[in-house]
């Protein structure tokens, strides 16, 4: 017996030495350092040194559960990727993926938020097209994707051949500060800080977008915690965004109201997959039948390219269906083919009770001629924002913001994309404002009335006073 322990104690000292991180393995690390920078509404700090946020919501609520003790480590963009990079922080939020930096960093697997990059405009400068780029000043965070991204600014313009003079910045705001003070034509910024911060500057915004992205969780590469932390990470996303009442969808309402959205529904790098690799299975299949003896390596190839599509359609599925805001596509007939999960629930159906529907059957009755003009109006080629009265699937009603424009294969426009949001309570916080407004204004004017007519009377009996 004695022998059998000291074996067993020996083996169990030897599996010790060959694995010597077996046992923290097993621990959930109790410190967790996450690097925030400020790009309001997603995540910020606020007067109080406090990091807010939508970003700040989430990873509260994940290490409230797990019992984390979290660290934000705050400072620019450009500081926490470095940060990152020296696995000086454990996790960095609101990061596009793209393949570049997923030889950095690592990723969470499932979405958080698909955004893009939304174009401004100084005051009295039209902006139509990329083409109106050309000599302009642009400000722009020249380290961020939508800069630097496969479908960024830089070889967006560059493919057109258009020449511009950049400002780069640090933060978001920055941008915002140098339309709004004329040292710059043209700024660029995510769709969320844009929405949430535009009205604070003499800017104007413009109806351009590109770059469609999703936003996760970024890691260093290859530290040992990952293996532990994104899984959880991903389990949490994964049952927040199941349930709608969750810490996500409350963060969502609290912190992007009103959000305007404006973007062609399919991506332009998953078209050009989708044409080359039909054109490339069709390449495929007249190898096959007229040189037999390439079979295998054909075949191959066929095999390489359907994989890629199936990715690339997968991946686009992901970020439409991560969008906060509803995403709907209607034929030229009116009837609606495609809905993501956003869009049933501001109408209060499923998916599939909302497809081969009239879009008018969502529109209140007085507001439906103008509905349709505008449908008109984008089947023939324009883009239209506007805001209509919508009718719920338990009758109730509400005010809803669409973007429309039209959806386009090789030129030609076959339906409508309109990207809608909720704004119901915003509408009704602003019509509470604006009554209340109105009540302070006729007691001024009573208060004023009153004061004149005291002074008035001040001024006779003084008069009667001398006549004494």
């Amino acid at each position: 017996m004695k022998k059998f322990l000291q074996t067993l104690c020996y083996t169990a000292l030897f599996l010790a030495f060959l694995s010597p991180n077996l046992v923290n393995a097993q621990e959930d690390p109790t410190i967790v350092r996450v690097g925030v920078y400020d790009n309001s509404p997603k995540i910020f700090m606020d007067e109080d040194g406090e990091i807010k946020g939508f970003w700040a919501d989430i990873i509260n609520y994940m290490a409230e559960q797990e019992g984390w003790q979290v660290q934000y480590v705050y400072g620019t963009w450009d500081e926490g990727l470095e940060r990152l990079a020296n696995n000086e922080i454990d996790i960095m939020v609101d990061i596009a993926l793209s393949e570049e930096r997923e030889r950095l960093y690592d990723f969470n697997e499932k979405s958080v938020l698909s955004s893009w990059a939304q174009v401004y405009a100084r005051e009295g400068i039209e902006i139509n097209s990329f083409f109106d780029f050309q000599d302009k000043k642009i400000a722009i965070l020249k380290s961020g994707i939508h800069f630097s991204g496969p479908l960024g600014l830089e070889k967006l313009l560059e493919s057109f051949g258009i020449e511009v003079n950049y400002f780069d910045v640090e933060e978001y705001a920055d941008v915002f500060q140098l339309l709004d003070q004329g040292e710059a034509d043209i700024g660029v910024v995510s769709r969320f800080f844009g929405e949430a911060n535009a009205e604070k500057y003499n800017i104007v915004q413009t109806s351009l977008v590109f770059n469609l992205v999703e936003l996760r969780f970024a890691f260093p590469k290859n530290a040992p915690d990952n293996n532990y932390i994104i899984p959880v990470i991903d389990q949490y996303l994964k049952n927040m965004k199941s349930n709608p009442d969750s810490i996500y969808y409350q963060s969502i309402d609290e912190h992007f109201p009103g959000i305007k959205e404006e973007v062609e529904i399919f991506p332009i790098w998953a078209k050009w997959v989708i044409y080359g690799g039909g054109f490339l299975l069709l390449i495929a299949g007249l190898f096959i039948i007229v040189m037999r003896t390439y079979q295998r390596t054909l075949k191959r190839e066929v095999h390489e390219q359907t994989a890629q599509f199936e990715k690339s359609e997968e991946k686009y599925r992901q970020i439409t269906e991560a969008s906060i805001d509803g995403i709907v596509q209607i034929g030229k007939n009116g009837k609606v083919i495609f809905a993501n999960d956003a869009a049933a629930r501001i109408w209060g159906f499923n998916k599939k009770e909302v497809l081969n529907l009239d879009f008018t059957k969502f529109v209140i009755k007085k507001d439906i001629p103008r509905a349709l003009m505008a449908f008109k109006k984008v089947l023939n080629g324009e883009s239209v924002v506007d805001e209509y009265g919508f009718i719920r699937k338990d009758k109730s009603n509400g005010v809803i913001q669409i973007s429309s424009y039209p959806y386009k294969i090789k030129g030609i426009v076959t339906g409508v994309t309109i990207i809608a949001r909720d704004i119901t309570k915003k509408k009704e916080a602003e019509d509470e404002l604006k009554n209340k407004i109105a009540e302070l204004e006729k007691a001024m004017r009573l208060m004023t009335g009153r004061e004149i007519k005291m002074t008035e009377l001040k001024e006779e009996i003084k008069k009667f006073k001398a006549k004494q």
